[in-house]
């Protein structure tokens, strides 16, 4: 049997199975395949493969679901929402298939909106009885039946438009069974690409160990046969040559591995900057810069430069220090006034890079709401780790006052997400901020391939930065 016949006989059997309703029996697909000579083994394959592609057979039970009667597994608390579910459903009175088709009719034909309700309501246990023939396939019972009332609602719109050749109460049953499936083919593509993620971590976590990262520092040895490590004292010498580092300072030293190149052009053009560590300094010295030339300010301006970011902002000279509420507070002493007061009318931009669209890992981004290189400065309205941990989010007030603020000094900015909700992301200095009562909104530069140890940013999109920064600090 040659591959590519046989797979275009599975697509053929595909597209007769969307003319019934994505529904075939399997005395059907036998009949459709008798030519093809199939064994019984080879039978229960295709049929496995059509329900994958979320095409019912009816008769098929596939072995992972234990058997031709067993039941969908559902989880105890997917058991509880239904039970619960169908107990309010079962105080509907049912009406017979002419009273319904007596519904269709006035909606079909005046929109009556009693007439709707009423049949929105008949349908539910359809709805019910979709989801539960559809469970068990990676989305929860309650996603189903959110899935199939939508589809429900959306087929009653377009019920004076569907065509001949359908009734009007198989469209609707056929629509509620074509929202549900659809739902789960989104959700399996979503799935796959976060599985491919997920690969490409692992491969890479693999193949390369922590403690495989070993540094080459030297090679060369002095020249003395009696010395047991030659190579590890001639490096030693030259350390003390160079920098006075003795060996006991190894034992106190904070030892940083980088990439030794130095910052560079990038791009025939030289529109660009390539760099080792742009997070987070392409960020802190157009905030510090703009400090220093702001003259005059109407408020008191305030740029703070911290570290341990990627930890978690902790330790003295993180963000979750008490040093910056001491400051504020001796700041505010010398004034006269409340440090919670201070606090709950200040407003901060705190500054840190967002990921640039990048296309060799598309699937990790959502394009429409991505930052882009040459854009201007990039604000990120919420952050966190896949929209739930370490999260800041900025009222639309906030937004709006530092949109203004940009418009009026024609700074260029955008609106930017950290990537796709459940693909990663992480938060940033923005929630300690806010977790002070601070008004905060998180803005930076957009960097493309973040964290690498080449990373590329856009000169325009620094220098907007900078005069964004500026603004804020001059701001009325």
């Amino acid at each position: 049997m040659e591959k590519e016949v046989f797979q275009k006989r599975l697509e053929d059997l595909g597209e007769l199975a969307k003319i019934n309703n994505n529904r075939l029996s399997t005395d059907a697909v036998k009949t459709f395949l008798k030519d093809m000579d199939l064994t019984e083994e080879q039978y229960n394959l295709v049929f496995a493969y059509l329900a994958s592609k979320l095409i019912t057979v009816e008769g098929y039970v596939s072995a992972a679901k234990g058997g031709k009667d067993s039941a969908p597994t559902l989880s105890e608390e997917e058991q509880t929402f239904l039970a619960r579910y169908e107990e309010d459903l079962s105080y509907l009175t049912t009406l017979t298939e002419e009273a319904l088709l007596e519904l269709c009719r006035d909606v079909e034909e005046t929109g009556d909106s009693d007439a709707k309700s009423h049949l929105t309501e008949q349908l539910l246990p359809k709805v019910v009885e979709t989801a539960k023939h559809y469970a068990g396939r990676g989305l929860p019972i309650g996603d189903l039946i959110q899935e199939g009332n939508i589809g429900l609602m959306l087929a009653l719109e377009t019920l004076g438009v569907r065509g001949n050749g359908v009734s009007a109460l198989d469209y609707l049953k056929q629509e509620i069974e074509k929202a549900v499936s659809e739902a789960l083919e989104d959700q399996q593509t979503e799935k796959s690409a976060g599985e491919l993620i997920a690969d490409r971590l692992n491969e890479l976590s693999d193949g390369i160990k922590a403690e495989e990262l070993n540094v080459l520092i030297g090679s060369d040895a002095v020249e003395d046969a009696d010395i047991k490590e030659a190579v590890k004292l001639n490096t030693l010498m030259l350390l003390h040559e160079k920098y006075g580092i003795t060996e006991r300072d190894f034992t106190r030293a904070e030892i940083e591995v980088v990439p030794a190149h130095k910052a560079r052009d990038v791009g025939f053009d030289r529109s660009m900057v390539g760099s080792y560590g742009h997070d987070d300094r392409v960020d802190a010295y157009p905030a510090l810069m703009a400090e220093i030339e702001t003259k005059d300010p109407v408020h008191t301006t305030v740029c703070v430069l911290t570290d341990k970011e990627e930890i978690g902002s902790d330790g003295v000279t993180g963000m979750q220090s008490a040093a910056f509420d001491t400051f504020m507070e001796d700041l505010c002493e010398a004034q006269g006034a409340a440090l919670r007061v201070c606090l709950e009318n200040s407003f901060c931009l705190s500054a840190d890079v967002t990921a640039a669209y990048d296309p060799n890992f598309g699937e990790v981004f959502e394009k429409k709401n991505a930052a882009y290189l040459n854009y201007g400065i990039g604000l990120c309205k919420y952050t966190g780790a896949r929209g739930k941990s370490g999260a800041s989010d900025a009222s639309a007030e906030t937004v709006g006052y530092v949109r203004g603020i940009f418009d009026r000094a024609k700074v260029i900015w955008q609106i930017a997400e950290l990537g796709k909700v459940d693909a990663g992301g992480g938060g940033t200095v923005a929630m300690y901020m806010a977790n002070r009562n601070i008004t905060t909104l998180d803005a930076g530069v957009p960097v493309l391939a973040m964290h690498a140890p080449f990373e590329v940013v856009s000169k325009l999109d620094c220098y907007e930065t900078y005069k964004g920064m500026k603004a804020v600090y001059e701001a009325e």
